[in-house]
């Protein structure tokens, strides 16, 4: 990119950062750390001081005082006496918090890191990081906004509706049948099987016309308060996502990147070339100088040509290439331009990945069902419109953390062992490993729902002898079924590691 980009200030994310990352990025790529800092510093304090006060307007609703009244009061007094009354600890505390937030940040801009990477220095890498990561706090304020816009009337609209309509408990007791009571005090053993059967007989009354009763009041409520969880939880989940589109897009906007110069190299064994006539061999592994050199080297994997040869057939070949012949994709890639193609591979999966993880809920259920002779209703509109699509987004953002995390390290890796930044290559490897990915997110589904079956069966013992539970017991099998479940994801990701070092070996020596 040209160094021409018009600058702008940075103080403009605060007013373009949420709409326009990729523009606010590249034009305040200038801006130094100590600058970004500045601007996270002064964000956070500004959200704080605006949670504090959405808070204080949502209790303005059933207080008689006014907002500022109760903001300063519960607020900003409450903060002021406790570090009157206890300095040290009040003090400890906040630093705590403050370090601990700092860090999360430094992770977050690892995390990062792979995405926007170029050739050049690691540490250039994750300054741009860090810097995008730190300037884009200031989008927790429209998305903290945005949210409250919708919590504070649904949790007012439902705290009116329920203390308008305080006494529902009340009235559906009164309409419940009598519960039969002893008449004596030493009842004989055909008064206690009397007894007994009418209790019986009591509670499965009492339980369905308690339930009917309950439906029926349950849909009399408004839809707004009745679906109110939904909506906020849908809420969160789409401002999340909409977060995390705004860190990708500024953390892979193009930067104005000064080349370094590298040597020409064997694309095969990585011997210097500089002196070699172009028409001869490698002197150190026999392959013609052409095959590193020549202009039509490294190409592009198909999905960079997917118009020409189609986009089905390049989606298949990159995917099946990547994870049954990692050096193909690895003799494609190109490190110096490696371009945005692998991006849109990767977005291609991600319908792939919610619907594995709304699968694996549904597993879980059927499991939950099977294992507790329970049954619950598996076409619920509460699991198949929440929490099924809840699940499947909380998949999607897992394979996007263990992809960008994945990258990190084996471009840390190839840091220490190359002495060279391979982060462009890393994130391509990664990304074009996503059909192993889904292959991982399946085996993933599985494990989680037989763990869950099995923790249900063993918990309530039904299935298991005396003995097989008491030992299961002991062994306290919770463990045992974390573990097992955290050992099948560790062996899968080490696999997927393996594969992206696979790629790797052989685009390290490119010259593209």
């Amino acid at each position: 990119m040209a160094d021409t980009e018009k600058r702008w200030s940075a103080w403009m994310v605060f007013f373009t950062g949420v709409w326009r990352p990729a523009v606010t990025a590249r034009r305040t790529q200038h801006v130094t750390l100590r600058k970004a800092w500045l601007i996270h510093l002064v964000a956070a304090v500004l959200a704080v001081l605006l949670v504090s006060f959405l808070a204080s307007l949502s209790q303005s609703f059933s207080d008689e005082r006014y907002v500022l009244a109760i903001w300063l009061d519960d607020f900003a007094m409450d903060m002021v006496s406790e570090f009157v009354d206890q300095p040290l600890e009040s003090a400890v505390v906040t630093g705590l918090v403050a370090l601990s937030i700092e860090a999360g940040f430094l992770v977050l801009a690892f995390l990062l890191m792979p995405w926007g990477a170029a050739d050049e220095k690691m540490r250039s890498s994750y300054a741009a990081a860090l810097r995008q990561c730190w300037l884009y706090t200031a989008d927790a304020l429209p998305i903290i906004l945005l949210v409250s816009a919708v919590i504070i009337p649904l949790g007012r609209a439902h705290e009116s509706f329920y203390r308008n309509n305080s006494n529902w408990y009340e009235q559906i007791e009164a309409q419940m049948p009598a519960q039969p009571e002893l008449t004596t005090t030493n009842p004989t053993t055909q008064e206690l099987e009397d007894f007994n059967k009418a209790m019986a007989e009591w509670n499965d009354q009492h339980s369905r016309m308690w339930n009917e009763m309950w439906d029926e009041a349950y849909r009399r409520r408004p839809w707004h308060v009745r679906h109110g969880g939904t909506i906020i939880g849908y809420t969160i989940c789409l401002t999340f996502a909409w977060l995390l589109w705004i860190l990708l897009r500024a953390a892979g906007a193009k930067r104005s990147i000064a080349p370094i110069p590298h040597p020409p190299t064997c694309e095969f064994c990585g011997y210097n070339l500089l002196v070699t006539p172009m028409d001869s061999r490698c002197p150190e592994c026999g392959e013609p100088v052409l095959n590193s050199l020549a202009p039509d080297v490294r190409p592009g994997t198909p999905w960079e040509h997917r118009r020409e040869v189609g986009f089905l057939k390049a989606w298949w070949r990159c995917s099946v290439d990547a994870v049954f012949r990692p050096q193909t994709i690895g003799r494609q890639i190109r490190l110096i331009t490696p371009g945005t193609a692998h991006r849109w591979f990767f977005a291609s999966y991600l319908p792939i990945f919610f619907l594995i993880g709304y699968a694996m809920l549904l597993g879980m259920v059927q499991g939950h069902n099977w294992a507790t002779g329970d049954n619950e209703e598996i076409h619920s509109a509460e699991l198949l419109l929440f929490a099924g699509p809840a699940f499947g987004y909380i998949n999607g953002v897992c394979v996007v953390a263990i992809l960008l995390l994945a990258a990190g390290l084996v471009g840390i890796y190839y840091r220490i062992s190359e002495t060279r930044n391979l982060l462009s290559g890393t994130i391509q490897a990664a990304c074009y490993l996503s059909g192993y990915i889904v292959f991982w997110s399946i085996i993933n589904a599985v494990a989680a729902s037989a763990a869950m079956t099995l923790w249900w069966m063993l918990s309530l013992g039904s299935y298991f002898s005396t003995t097989m539970h008491s030992v299961a017991t002991h062994a306290n099998y919770e463990y045992l079924l974390l573990l097992g479940w955290l050992g099948v994801n560790l062996v899968c990701f080490g696999v997927y590691l393996w594969l992206i070092v696979r790629i790797m070996a052989a685009a390290r020596s490119t010259n593209k």
